[in-house]
């Protein structure tokens, strides 16, 4: 579905610079399914999302309702694997459908400054880079490795609540 990343994490990571870094494990394009994005609407802040269970969103993860942005200003951005997009928390994307007989992966990488709120703080952060402090930097594969199977376990004996959801089912632009 349209969406914007940000709207995914709670009001503490609102001031916070993150940017998402797509990276796709294949080639991508109309026919599989490659990312389509709105230019600009990262300088407009959060749009409404609707929650699963309204008129414009009767299932499915939360979405930025078609009626409030120009659909035929989306962009499709084929790419080969390898590339990167780089785009802010706040653009409005989505993946287009995939047509092809083939799967289409890919990877989500989130980078923000050192110290910063992660909107998920049950999950590890880590310093890939500081120049101000060079050895915090994580250079360790296996330490990093251990880290995601303390959190997995951590994750099973205490479940975390569902991901933080900003707007209700009466927002009027929902329904």
């Amino acid at each position: 579905p349209w969406h914007q990343d940000g709207a995914f994490f709670g009001p503490e990571v609102d001031e916070v610079k993150m940017v998402t870094v797509w990276l796709p494990l294949s080639d991508v394009s109309v026919k599989n399914g490659c990312l389509a994005v709105l230019p600009g609407s990262h300088r407009d802040g959060l749009r409404v999302h609707c929650p699963e269970g309204t008129k414009v969103n009767p299932s499915g993860l939360a979405r930025v309702p078609e009626k409030i942005f120009d659909l035929n200003a989306m962009v499709p951005v084929p790419m080969k694997h390898g590339d990167a997009l780089v785009f802010d928390r706040r653009l409005i994307h989505g993946s287009l459908p995939n047509r092809s007989n083939s799967l289409r992966w890919s990877l989500d990488l989130r980078y923000l400054p050192t110290g910063m709120a992660t909107g998920y703080p049950q999950l590890p952060g880590f310093v890939i880079r500081s120049q101000s402090d060079p050895k915090t930097e994580l250079h360790d594969a296996v330490a990093w490795n251990n880290m995601w199977l303390d959190c997995r376990a951590d994750l099973i004996a205490n479940p975390v609540p569902p991901l933080h959801q900003r707007w209700n089912n009466d927002d009027p632009v929902c329904n």
